[in-house]
């Protein structure tokens, strides 16, 4: 049953990994979508409740996380404005030097119905950090992933 979703997220991993500099930073975003957006509309209740901070993502990167007005570390409410700026191209790749070296992805999500107006979420993400992110992402939803399928064995 979890079998499609497995290999879906294992291959999106091997992906991940080789990626190695800031220029192909195009598979990182592809990879990125498809670990958020996957995963996050299936299975959002199955991420385990721990600060994103756990996975990776350093505090002072995000300036804005809320949850119902309120501040949040939580990792759920991380990945839903991470995939809702995502998914909404509310995101701008950050580059130093002349500009070919990409350092970091800004990444916004706003109020359903208010657009541009109050943010909700803000972060800057250095690539590193996101890239790190993404794998511990994916290794806690196989982890999920492989207790559901012994579950239903």
């Amino acid at each position: 049953m979890y079998k499609l979703e497995q290999n879906f997220i294992e291959r999106t991993v091997r992906l991940v990994k080789s990626y190695r500099d800031n220029k192909t930073i195009t598979l990182l975003i592809n990879c990125m979508l498809g670990l958020l957006v996957f995963p996050k509309e299936k299975y959002l209740d199955t991420i385990p409740d721990v600060s994103f901070t756990v996975w990776g993502i350093g505090k002072d990167h995000v300036s804005k996380c809320l949850s119902d007005g309120n501040e949040s570390e939580e990792s759920k409410d991380f990945v839903r404005h991470l995939r809702n700026a995502v998914c909404h191209g509310n995101f701008r790749i950050q580059s130093a030097g002349n500009g070919n070296d990409i350092t970091d992805i800004d990444f916004h999500d706003y109020p359903r119905g208010n657009p541009q107006n109050q943010e909700n979420f803000s972060a800057r993400i250095p690539v590193g950090e996101l890239k790190a992110f993404l794998l511990k992402f994916a290794e806690a939803i196989l982890q999920e992933l492989q207790k559901m399928s012994n579950t239903n064995n």
